[in-house]
């Protein structure tokens, strides 16, 4: 079950982070830039990275210490915009949110776990137009939070 928190936080670094304590429900291998990616649904959120580009994101209810991090209040108005440059990858990131019913649960999915009926973590991997979309749910704030990641090589 994911946690409840009252922010979401966003963290990137060009070193692995530590997500000790932080459980990994299911995983996925893809490419993307022609350089291996790896996908993560995490009891908190979600880890992605790629360790020959030096890119790591973590997205996570819980404090995350580790790179350039962005917090955001969990509400239906919540926005934001954030980029981020690693050694070979550059990345933005927009994020989004809706009511928890805007979730588009028959969506097809790369990755998706369900915590309980109504608390989702999904990611959609787009090799046209290099990048990843997740969507994750927050019944207790009757949300759906939505992230679009582009990620151009530097």
């Amino acid at each position: 079950m994911l946690p409840s928190s009252e922010e979401l936080h966003f963290g990137f670094a060009t070193r692995r982070p530590s997500i000790e304590g932080m459980r990994v429900f299911d995983s996925l291998e893809a490419r993307l830039l022609d350089a291996p990616f790896s996908f993560n649904v995490i009891g908190s959120s979600h880890f992605v990275y790629s360790e020959p580009l030096g890119f790591y994101e973590v997205s996570s209810c819980k404090s995350i210490d580790d790179g350039d991090v962005h917090t955001l209040r969990l509400s239906t108005d919540m926005t934001g915009e954030f980029a981020f440059e690693a050694e070979g990858v550059a990345c933005t990131v927009e994020v989004s949110a809706d009511d928890l019913a805007a979730f588009p649960a028959d969506r097809d999915y790369d990755l998706a776990h369900e915590f309980s009926p109504d608390a989702h973590t999904a990611i959609v991997i787009d090799e046209g137009d290099p990048g990843y979309e997740t969507y994750h749910t927050y019944p207790e704030h009757d949300l759906t939070v939505y992230t679009r990641t582009r990620l151009e090589r530097v």
